[in-house]
């Protein structure tokens, strides 16, 4: 699991200095330094699993959000991860060779898009909104949404009109991989770099027994960390344990649960 590479702003708030013609590639597209991020993430998964790693097609899938930049980033990472070599390679002139991505629209993404359409997630949010513990977070922050608007020249409403002006100012926070890491306890707490990447490991001991080791990749350039997950022995924790410390997070149907009509043929596209 990983994130896009470096983006550009997603949009542009009302007084931004900048127009969209200092961003060549387009608001909300991977940069060139994305591109690099990715393509060297994807080096660094041959190298590490090379012993591993075959090119059969059928050991691998590839699946990512709709978004073009993270399109573009799976593109790139893949480049790194499979250059074509001996019977791969199609044309002489290209060190390049397909390889299949699995995508949907994201409006049906319930697996790697947030803001999929959901209604019991809307009227959550909209609950919390109206709720005191909102109307407290709003009053606790009065004076900073009021000099926020004033310098950016965007109304800000309530804490989601801020984290739409921080997507802009900076780069979003990931929530895919920030839930992903909460749910076994590891995530620390912190904004989720570009590219960062999350890999799971399933790993069979002598005696035959399964377990997984989990690693944090968040500099392209640096040796992943491995991630220690609460109720585990050290780093290595068994498969079944692993399973349970998941299943209560784990969504069987999420459509149902979104109070939406199930969809002829499902949305999933891995069985």
């Amino acid at each position: 699991m990983c994130r896009h590479g470096d983006r550009t702003p997603t949009s542009l708030y009302p007084n931004d200095p900048n127009s969209p013609s200092d961003f060549p590639e387009g608001l909300g597209h991977i940069t060139h330094k994305g591109k690099n991020d990715q393509y060297n993430l994807g080096k660094y998964l041959r190298t590490k699993y090379e012993d591993f790693l075959t090119y059969d097609s059928n050991e691998m899938r590839a699946r990512s959000s709709g978004r073009e930049r993270c399109l573009e980033s799976i593109q790139t990472n893949l480049y790194g991860l499979y250059p074509p070599r001996d019977a791969k390679v199609w044309n002489s002139e290209v060190d390049w060779q397909p390889v299949p991505i699995q995508t949907m629209p994201v409006d049906l993404d319930g697996m790697l898009y947030e803001d999929a359409i959901c209604p019991a997630d809307d009227e959550e949010l909209e609950r919390i909104r109206e709720s005191p513990e909102g109307a407290e977070v709003m009053s606790n922050n009065a004076n900073l949404m009021r000099t926020l608007e004033q310098l950016s020249g965007k109304k800000m409403t309530d804490w989601v009109s801020v984290r739409d002006l921080l997507d802009t100012l900076t780069i979003e926070h990931d929530v895919l991989i920030a839930a992903f890491t909460s749910a076994f306890g590891v995530f620390n707490q912190l904004a989720v770099p570009s590219s960062t990447a999350v890999i799971t490991e399933l790993h069979e001991d002598a005696d035959g027994n399964f377990y997984i080791q989990m690693l944090f990749k968040n500099d392209t350039t640096r040796k992943p960390y491995r991630l220690e997950i609460p109720g585990c022995e050290g780093f290595r924790c068994n498969l079944k344990t692993f399973k349970a410390i998941a299943k209560p997070y784990v969504v069987e149907d999420w459509r149902q649960e979104c109070g939406l009509e199930p969809l002829p043929g499902g949305t999933n596209l891995f069985p």
